[in-house]
């Protein structure tokens, strides 16, 4: 066997809440109030459990806590992800400088020009947290700032816009508890994730696991089953059709051989997986040939007009199909898509 420390992680069968935010600004409509607490709650009991695996006295903290570590089940619990790979205060600098929108779920203390002297403590995990319930609960971050400089500045002076001028049907507890949670002073945050939790839990009625399993099935069940039926049509065998040949009607008396008809090719060599969709388009044997489709023109008798004023269209000239527009096409083209379309070969 190979030597040396490797990670084993559970398959959890969900979304993150990053793809939730993606889907709810989609449909301009956060997540009801009793599904972002029971998300939140969960992920206070796995903030609780890591805390408590510390050295001493010092916990084990995560030190990234947002939407990309979190995953949303389709049994509805919330669970903490990549805890066993806690980023370092180097790791979170880095990823802010590519990313600002990260640095919104980063304590004040972990950025440039922080307070220094305080320790890094659990504060900063639930600084974290609090940050995503809010994103949570008004699809918006907590701070307007969008350049990195600006950003670290605001949240160093606590200048956040309250949740309260986001949203105006949440309970005015809950926008105290998320002020004081992503408060710049690590003294003014609740003092644990215990507490954290308490405090959610009085601010409002959680939601059940049941509860939260169908809002989930209700933002991403279709896109699910689609992901399920393609996954299926990937991994199902190919397997040929076997030709059939249609019984032949009895006769009294002989009657000639029927001349060869010629078999279009796709449907003499159809996978079995599509076999279904051509019975259901009306062939009922698979092989033979599909009934011509009737003439959409009629032969009229050759003569001649018997007096030139007389003229008459005794046929009518065909026209080519009319060519029908694409999406691929219209890409292949070059609009609407900054690549000019390409010019026209030499004769």
């Amino acid at each position: 066997g190979h030597e040396g420390a490797f990670v084993s992680c559970a398959y959890v069968d969900g979304e993150r809440p990053l793809a939730v935010l993606g889907r709810c600004t989609q449909l301009k409509r956060p997540p009801p109030l009793a599904v972002a607490l029971s998300l939140a709650l969960d992920a206070c009991a796995g903030l609780t459990a890591l805390h408590r695996r510390g050295l001493g006295s010092a916990p084990m903290l995560h030190l990234a806590v947002r939407p990309s570590n979190l995953l949303v089940g389709y049994h509805g619990r919330l669970q903490l992800t990549d805890a066993s790979l806690a980023a370092s205060p180097e790791q979170l600098l880095l990823d802010a400088a590519f990313s600002p929108g990260l640095a919104q779920f980063i304590a004040p203390e972990l950025l440039p020009q922080g307070d220094t002297d305080a320790p890094v403590g659990a504060s900063a995990d639930l600084y974290a947290l609090a940050a995503v319930l809010y994103t949570l609960l008004t699809l918006r971050f907590p701070h307007d700032e969008t350049m990195l400089g600006e950003l670290i500045a605001a949240k160093q002076q606590g200048s956040g816009v309250a949740l309260a001028d986001r949203r105006h049907d949440l309970p005015p507890q809950l926008d105290e508890l998320l002020r004081r949670a992503l408060s710049p002073l690590p003294g003014s945050r609740p003092e644990s994730a215990e507490r954290l939790a308490a405090e959610l839990a009085s601010a409002g009625q959680p939601a059940r696991d049941p509860e939260v399993a169908r809002w989930l099935e209700e933002l991403f069940g279709e896109q699910r089953r689609a992901q399920e039926q393609l996954l299926r049509r990937l991994l199902r065998p190919s397997v040929v059709a076997p030709a059939t040949t249609p019984p032949l009607a009895a006769h009294s008396t002989p009657v000639p051989a029927p001349e060869p008809q010629l078999v279009p090719r796709p449907m003499a060599e159809t996978v079995q997986g599509d076999v279904d969709e051509l019975l259901g388009e009306g062939n009922t044997e698979v092989g033979s040939v599909p009934p011509a489709e009737p003439s959409l023109t009629r032969e009229v008798p050759t003569r001649q007009p018997s007096d030139p004023a007389e003229e008459e269209t005794l046929s009518e000239p065909s026209q080519p199909p009319t060519p029908v527009a694409t999406v691929a096409a219209f890409a292949d083209s070059g609009a609407d898509t900054g690549t000019p379309p390409p010019p026209p070969l030499p004769q």
